[in-house]
């Protein structure tokens, strides 16, 4: 898996002017303008707990609602992610994460089969957090799910461990790298050594 897994991609509609540019293999670096706060903070997430370099540049019609900006960015967001991985050859493909978190259990499950589905098992006790809408979180999913071609199966209501595991069935198979360059990461911070995992 030595090719760079980058892609960037635009989407315009009537609504909306989306641009993401996406790295699958970066170190979390993120740049979001999305217009709705909340969402920003999502994508934030992304980059931060998977390690991706994301830049998305969004403008929409935040006059009207943010459904729109909503929806477009995740569709744009999974064409990238699939356009990145193109033949997905060295991945995991699988991901499952068992995780409690006080009194909720988080349960997840992917594959990025190309057979795109969303199970949707979310119980947000709020109709919004700040000025966000939590019914476009389903609608964010669906739109990310879609388009990168993935099955995404969750149960329970935490948000953010679900876009903390996305990044599970994107790292490399063990026979590609008997150091994934994660722990490597890991390792530069503990000790301050540098060494590079891909030739």
């Amino acid at each position: 898996m030595s090719k760079e897994r980058l892609a960037t991609v635009k989407r315009v509609t009537g609504e909306t002017d989306v641009t993401v540019s996406i790295n699958l293999d970066g170190t979390g670096i993120c740049k979001s303008n999305t217009g709705i706060y909340f969402l920003d903070h999502m994508i934030q997430q992304i980059a931060s707990h998977g390690l991706f370099d994301l830049d998305i540049q969004a403008t929409g019609d935040w006059q009207i609602d943010d459904h729109h900006t909503n929806e477009d960015v995740g569709i744009t967001l999974g064409q990238a992610l699939h356009q990145a991985l193109g033949n997905k050859k060295g991945i995991a493909r699988f991901g499952h994460f068992i995780a409690p978190l006080d009194e909720a259990l988080i349960q997840v499950a992917l594959d990025f089969s190309g057979r795109p589905h969303l199970s949707y098992g979310l119980h947000i006790s709020t109709e919004r957090v700040g000025t966000y809408d939590t019914q476009l979180v389903r609608e964010f999913f669906v739109a990310l799910v879609n388009h990168s071609q993935m099955t995404y199966i969750f149960a329970n209501w935490m948000v953010l461990i679900l876009i903390i595991l996305l990044r599970l069935p994107l790292r490399p198979l063990p026979e590609q790298c008997a150091w994934p360059w994660r722990l490597i990461l890991v390792a530069l911070k503990l000790f301050l050594v540098r060494k590079a995992c891909y030739s």
